[in-house]
């Protein structure tokens, strides 16, 4: 029966010639003339000219190498908050009528528009376009931008005459459109067509005939807005999810409404509501997978069904799941996607209350005595935000300190935090002790300062790890030649921290990007103070520099003549044309002005 349907179906499509002499190129570009780096409107072209509309003060509409072929040049088309677009004006050379435009581009949607009196430009996809121009037209004006959220890049640019029109098969509703072939192009006609939920290259609509995923068209209708009108789009198959993969010719209007998702049971969650927008209660069960490290959330209900739902979406408001216990009840609002080719819930919202209780404890001390991956309820007291940078936030309160890693809490050096918050993955990576999952924060901050330890050279120990300390001492150093598993041998300065007994403390440069930890300046026998956070290199308790101040033992007089050797710097690391009385550094060594 499915085989007879895509026959009759097949009628419906035809191909119409506008145009029966041969093609002749009007206008082409590939950007193999130019550069890279060049700006489009420095691009030239024996046929056309090229313009650049950007308010950017560095336009990024430019040519750039492909990254599969170094010898090709191609045009990239920034993402559209940066308002950019390029305009080709085109000598038609006596040419008119209908025009096939055909380029090479990487995303699924570009617009191609012209302001020429008298042309239209359609069919507009990502693979070309069709122009009709009217007789006695000397230079036609396209216009390229890019209305896509990432950036993109546009090649092989050919205008010729002659053209095709495709009359593309008319579908009633989505339905229809799900019982062609993956892969097809139809006219769609949306009636009341509902936008379920939309974030990220994801769009999913509903009418009363079913639902698809609107996937990466560039479309920027907003969840409960209804769609009417028509458009081209292609349809596809991917992973078992029905997807519209391009749209074209879109007439579509839209009106405002409310997306409100249907409430079936969890027996009756099957493929049928792929894309559906759905409510569902029940009682959470949770499954460790120890090999993959993955944790996976189901919903039960009173007969032992159960769907499993996910955080497909993770920086959407709402659908944090690393609170929930086994035995909570939760409402889990999403969308019905695959998830290892079995129906599951894509979360948009969830709500939930009960379930095992959560253990509290006191203090950073009683956290770090639990074992790893416990769940527990974090009460802090006055404790200090000691040191921020990329992924790490180190925290120290009365009983000792931890890195939040990886938490995304915001907050600063010097920030006093009180209260608690629900820690809901606690690791040991390294020898380091941290928090990596959080929920349910219910920190008050108030505003203080990070203030170091001020501790011996001994103290220094994996008891300390995390701790913000200042350590006083001199430098040793040692080049070391480390021998990779892949690639050659390379060599390695180590720096310690000795005191008068020669008991020793490793620091490095942890952070690379932070200013003023440029310990490469230090030399053997310097006196130096450091500043930074217990750590651990190659198993021992070290020092990751945040800071450091040393007076050097390695000073020489300058000379007019040393001057010339070499770049000369100043302790800052920064390269100076002209010393001044002072500490300089040239070719590894420090020296004085006097």
């Amino acid at each position: 029966m499915k085989k007879t349907l895509r026959l009759a179906l097949g009628a419906f499509f035809s191909l119409i010639a506008l145009g029966a002499s041969a093609q002749t190129t009007i206008w082409e570009e590939d950007w193999q003339s130019s550069e890279a780096g060049k700006l489009v409107n420095e691009v030239t072209n024996a046929n056309a000219v090229y313009t650049l509309s950007s308010s950017n003060e560095n336009p990024y509409t430019k040519l750039w190498v492909n990254a599969n072929d170094e010898s090709n040049l191609e045009l990239l088309l920034p993402k559209k908050d940066r308002n950019e677009s390029w305009t080709a004006e085109i000598n038609l050379n006596g040419k008119s009528g209908n025009l096939t435009l055909s380029y090479s581009y990487n995303k699924n949607q570009i617009t191609v528009t012209s302001e020429t009196t008298g042309v239209t430009v359609s069919d507009v996809s990502k693979d070309g376009a069709l122009i009709s121009v009217p007789s006695g037209t000397q230079k036609l004006k396209l216009t390229f931008s890019n209305p896509m959220s990432q950036n993109a890049r546009l090649d092989n640019i050919k205008l010729v005459t002659g053209g095709s029109a495709q009359e593309y098969q008319e579908v009633a509703n989505i339905a229809e459109l799900k019982a062609l072939e993956s892969g097809s192009k139809a006219k769609l006609t949306f009636t009341d067509v509902q936008v379920n939920f939309a974030s990220g290259s994801d769009m999913y609509v509903q009418d009363a005939t079913g639902a698809i995923d609107i996937y990466n068209c560039g479309l920027s209708y907003t969840a409960g807005q209804k769609l009417n009108g028509t458009a081209v789009v292609e349809y596809k198959v991917y992973n078992g999810m029905p997807e519209i993969t391009s749209v074209i010719n879109n007439e579509l209007t839209a009106t405002s409404g409310t997306a409100t998702p249907s409430e079936p049971s969890i027996e009756d969650i099957n493929s049928d509501l792929l894309c559906h927008l759905i409510k569902v209660t029940g009682k959470v069960y949770i499954e460790n997978n120890e090999e993959t490290g993955y944790t996976n959330y189901f919903l039960e209900d009173d007969d032992a069904n159960s769907v499993q739902f996910y955080r497909k979406w993770s920086s959407l408001d709402g659908t944090d799941l690393s609170g929930l216990t086994d035995g909570a009840t939760a409402t889990v609002t999403g969308i019905v996607v695959l998830l290892n080719n079995t129906p599951a819930i894509g979360v948009t919202n969830i709500e939930y209350e009960g379930g095992e209780d959560i253990e509290t404890v006191a203090n950073i001390a009683a956290l770090k005595a639990k074992a790893p991956t416990s769940k527990v309820r974090l009460t802090l007291t006055n404790a200090v935000v000691t040191f921020v940078n990329g992924k790490d936030m180190f925290v120290t309160d009365d009983s000792g300190s931890i890195d939040f890693y990886n938490c995304s809490l915001g907050y600063t050096a010097g920030t006093v935090l009180n209260g608690t918050i629900d820690v809901t993955e606690y690791k040991v990576y390294n020898k380091l002790p941290e928090i990596t999952k959080v929920t349910e924060n219910q920190l008050e901050t108030s505003e203080g300062t990070a203030t170091p330890q001020e501790v011996a050279v001994t103290a220094v120990t994996d008891d300390m790890a995390c701790a913000y300390v200042k350590v006083s001492g001199t430098v040793r150093t040692e080049v070391v030649t480390i021998t990779p598993s892949t690639g050659d041998p390379y060599e390695r300065t180590n720096y310690y921290l000795k005191d008068e007994s020669n008991n020793e403390v490793p620091f490095y440069r942890k952070w690379s990007k932070l200013e003023g930890t440029d310990i490469s300046v230090l030399s053997d026998d310097d006196t130096a103070t450091i500043t930074g956070i217990v750590v651990f290199t190659d198993g021992n308790a070290a020092i990751g520099v945040t800071a450091f101040e040393y007076e050097s033992t390695n000073i020489e007089n300058v000379t007019a003549e040393n001057e010339a050797n070499g770049p000369i710097y100043n302790l800052a690391g920064q390269r100076v044309e002209k010393t001044v009385k002072g500490i300089y550094i040239q070719n590894g060594k420090k020296f004085i002005v006097k």
